[in-house]
């Protein structure tokens, strides 16, 4: 299971009684260089045992920032962070800055990590795509272009 959104980050709060659900109500913020997620309404309905958090609450003691945290901790590999990153809606620059806050990564090593992971494939492909096209455009267009010799 899979969930793509946006994160609202433009000082919003969440709702008073959010409705419950597996993902919950999330909002973000940049504290510094850090980019804060907030997720509150995460219910009994999450895998969470998937994600390798066992034994953790459910509910409004729960956020993001804290999962990924842990699974870290727990031994998760980049990629299984990265499928719960994209999951809650951040951007591919989003993941990186959260890598390199979370890992403790280079800028280099964070996006090297999210630009090979299989959880953005499907973008990478489409920009792997656009550049190939937009290179034969361009070699087209000076190919047609009258000699100024």
């Amino acid at each position: 299971m899979s969930r793509e959104g946006i994160l609202a980050q433009d000082g919003r709060t969440h709702p008073i009684k959010p409705e419950p659900s597996a993902f919950g109500h999330s909002i973000g913020w940049w504290d510094g260089d850090t980019l804060v997620i907030d997720t509150v309404g995460i219910d009994e309905s999450a895998w969470l045992e998937r994600w390798g958090l066992t034994n953790r609450p459910h509910g409004d003691t729960m956020n993001l920032s804290d999962r990924c945290a842990e699974m870290f901790r727990t031994g998760a590999s980049v990629v299984d962070v990265l499928k719960l990153m994209r999951g809650e809606g951040l951007s591919q620059i989003a993941s990186i800055r959260a890598l390199i806050d979370l890992k403790g990564i280079s800028l280099r090593e964070a996006k090297e990590a999210v630009h090979t992971s299989p959880v953005w494939a499907d973008v990478r492909d489409d920009n792997d795509e656009f550049h190939a096209e937009l290179e034969k455009t361009v070699h087209n267009a000076s190919e047609s272009e009258p000699s100024t010799d």
